[in-house]
């Protein structure tokens, strides 16, 4: 049985494989636009040095007050898909709440923290960032999970950000990335590592779905985004790191861009 040196090499044949079928199965914009990592840089409105928490740990009263207490038949009965938001902003607290409740944290006064999904032999590879639509200003406020807080990473304008993706739906008012460090789980499983990167997506995109289902939040899931305009929003190098999912959420209703469009 051959042997996969557990190794990020790319001269490593099945690094390299993986790396190539990667990079073959991204999607780009047909018309040849897109920005690169310099572009997207400059056209930043604030940037921050990620130790600015724009919410903090996320286990607070006021997010335990904000679960409808379903039980679990009933929040899986009402998990659904749905391209139909109102428009109406997403607070940063229901944010914090979505994102503890789909990936976990440490509670208040506790020492132990508490996982919501299987991290990969506890390598946690895949994470999450958000990005929050401020209709004052036309702009998109990014955010990094991490150590239990969100941490702002800058705000860009609309078109910065719609350029990331093929087909948001209209009133979008949040989106969702999940991103994996390929170079940790290789590190670890070797080229196989590679499968461990998408089941991790998957478990976290389930329990943001039930998330929303219980907090009355509209999602709808999608792999139609850009990868290297995506990971170069996320300043990530598309190889060891990539956005892998994304998610874009709202409150059910009708936007006023669908509105105008009714005969």
């Amino acid at each position: 049985m051959t042997t996969i040196p557990p190794s990020f090499d790319a001269k490593n044949p099945y690094i390299e494989l993986m790396l190539r079928f990667h990079e073959n199965t991204k999607l780009r914009k047909t018309s040849g636009g897109g920005f690169g990592w310099n572009e997207i840089s400059a056209h930043r409105i604030a940037a921050w040095e990620g130790t600015d928490p724009v919410q903090g740990h996320f286990q607070s009263k006021e997010l335990e007050t904000l679960a409808s207490k379903l039980g679990v038949t009933e929040i899986f009965a009402k998990r659904k898909s749905t391209r139909h938001f109102s428009g109406l902003p997403i607070s940063w607290t229901i944010i914090a709440s979505l994102t503890f409740s789909t990936v976990g944290g440490r509670l208040c006064g506790e020492e132990q923290k508490l996982f919501f999904n299987p991290t990969a032999g506890n390598l946690r590879s895949s994470q999450l960032a958000w990005l929050r639509y401020e209709d004052a200003s036309n702009s998109w406020e990014l955010a990094f999970v991490r150590h239990g807080s969100l941490f702002r990473a800058g705000t860009y304008d609309d078109y910065i950000v719609k350029n990331c993706f093929l087909d948001p739906p209209a009133g979008t008012s949040s989106i969702c990335l999940v991103h994996s460090d390929f170079g940790r789980l290789v590190s670890k499983y070797g080229a196989r590592g590679y499968r461990y990167a998408f089941l991790d997506a998957g478990h976290l995109m389930q329990n943001l779905y039930l998330c929303c289902a219980d907090l009355k939040i509209g999602i709808h899931s999608s792999c139609g985004f850009t990868d290297n305009e995506c990971n170069s929003l996320l300043a990530l190098d598309g190889k060891k790191n990539s956005v892998v999912y994304c998610a874009y959420l709202g409150h059910p209703g009708e936007s006023k861009s669908e509105a105008q469009l009714r005969p």
